[in-house]
């Protein structure tokens, strides 16, 4: 994908997006169907959205972005919380001139934050696609606790196998491998504290605008029970289940949930 920086909240904001590429200041063209705007993992990167960006923008306008902290953006913490995630991503979608409301994809900790827009800065949000999250934490304090550990030199950092699905292909496991070395473990430690500290459970039935879940069917069992429980709140919400995919779905599954996504979108207009 065509790539640049913009400035985000005085944070040097590193930007994928589709279409050609632009000069310094300005921005993109979002012309193209629906502009999508995809919000990637705690320890992730846009970087994870590539080959699902290059299946949407054949129709639609991708965008990706590394939030501050995260591979090549600037900053040397996170933001700290959901709820400022949420107004970082929106000051993306001003300082681009998205002329209409945007289709928010999150995957992981991109779904509570694409949650909190919904409900904080609903006059961006067209739809939501909510992909292998929960609206409230589900991986429990001793996840906290080892990260913790990590991120202060005291225990090595692990990689879970159990984030793929059963023969997935190796080069995709070793690129994911690869991408979440790209941020520090300073970083990832608080994103799982502002994922503890935040609840859209409650608040779900105030979502007012088309929303798909979508999830690998081997995802976490946690994630599951919360997916079921989103679909039963959010008022109209559909399920999309992509088999041969985990918890990593969009780089596992990338043409899958393209199609989802695009079938969804087809249907609102």
């Amino acid at each position: 994908m065509p790539s640049k920086y913009v400035s985000i909240q005085g944070v040097a904001t590193f930007l994928r997006h589709s279409g050609p590429t632009t000069l310094p200041e300005r921005p993109p063209d979002l012309s193209r169907g629906e502009i999508i705007l995809c919000l990637h993992h705690g320890g992730g990167n846009s970087r994870n959205f590539d080959a699902l960006a290059e299946q949407l923008s054949e129709y639609h306008s991708p965008l990706a972005f590394d939030l501050p902290g995260h591979d090549r953006s600037g900053s040397q913490v996170g933001l700290g919380s959901i709820a400022a995630m949420a107004d970082f991503a929106a000051s993306v979608l001003k300082t681009l001139q998205a002329d209409r409301p945007v289709v928010v994809l999150g995957h992981g900790m991109g779904g509570n934050v694409a949650i909190q827009m919904a409900l904080e800065h609903s006059e961006c949000v067209r739809a939501l696609v909510l992909t292998n999250c929960s609206a409230a934490y589900t991986c429990g304090d001793e996840l906290i606790e080892r990260t913790r550990l990590v991120s202060i030199g005291r225990a090595p950092r692990d990689f879970d196998m159990k984030l793929f699905a059963k023969g997935c292909a190796q080069e995709t496991i070793r690129a994911a491998f690869m991408d979440t070395r790209k941020t520090d473990p300073r970083v990832i430690y608080p994103n799982l504290l502002a994922l503890r500290d935040w609840s859209g459970t409650d608040r779900l039935g105030e979502i007012g605008v088309p929303t798909l879940i979508c999830a690998g069917e081997a995802d976490y069992p946690a994630n599951t029970s919360q997916a079921a429980r989103m679909l039963e709140a959010i008022a109209g919400a559909d399920r999309k289940i992509i088999s041969d995919a985990a918890h990593m779905l969009p780089t596992e599954q990338p043409a899958a949930l393209s199609a989802a996504v695009c079938e969804f979108l087809g249907a609102l207009s």
